[in-house]
């Protein structure tokens, strides 16, 4: 029974620390023009292709996680003119708050941990402790385009956890065959 505990807690570490769990998916996202009425209504006079949008919930990634598993995100996107960034909770202090839940920010006072003005189509964020927000931004002035979004995220136990679980599952195979 040890040898066969064991065995299972080897190929278990060995997969989930080695090979991890990955999925990835496709979206079509209606992106309006930095100059359209939609957002014209938000505030008269303001150049929104400098403003970015921002989610007005928060992403919390609790902080032993990292100790566990590591995640990374990818995204890509068709229309370069659109972008997709990842802050800390904290730039929302920067932002003011519309009458549709969103945040209005200034793009240029937001330092993004992944993606944002300058991401050229895609984003690639290795996930870690702390609280997130998302922000969406345009420069296209032309009328409201479709960017197509492809995604993908791995999910992989880290090696400190794996190497610990492989070990013990070492030590069980050990075990097993030396008690037979």
């Amino acid at each position: 029974m040890w040898v066969l505990t064991g065995g299972i807690l080897l190929l278990a570490s060995a997969y989930s620390g080695l090979v991890g769990y990955s999925d990835s998916g496709s979206t079509d996202v209606d992106v309006p023009s930095c100059a359209s009425d939609e957002l014209q209504d938000l505030g008269e006079g303001v150049d929104f292709c400098d403003k970015s949008m921002m989610m007005d919930s928060e992403v919390p990634v609790p902080d032993m996680l990292q100790a566990v598993i590591s995640i990374e995100v990818e995204a890509q996107w068709d229309v370069p003119d659109v972008w997709i960034g990842v802050v800390a909770d904290s730039e929302a202090e920067k932002c003011t708050e519309t009458s549709d839940g969103l945040l209005l920010c200034d793009t240029a006072d937001l330092e993004f941990f992944a993606g944002g003005p300058d991401a050229n189509g895609s984003l690639n964020w290795e996930i870690g402790e702390g609280t997130y927000r998302f922000v969406a931004g345009s420069s296209t002035e032309s009328s409201g385009k479709t960017t197509h979004i492809e995604y993908a995220y791995t999910v992989q136990m880290t090696v400190l956890l794996a190497s610990g679980i492989g070990t013990l599952g070492l030590l069980m195979v050990g075990w097993g065959i030396k008690s037979d």
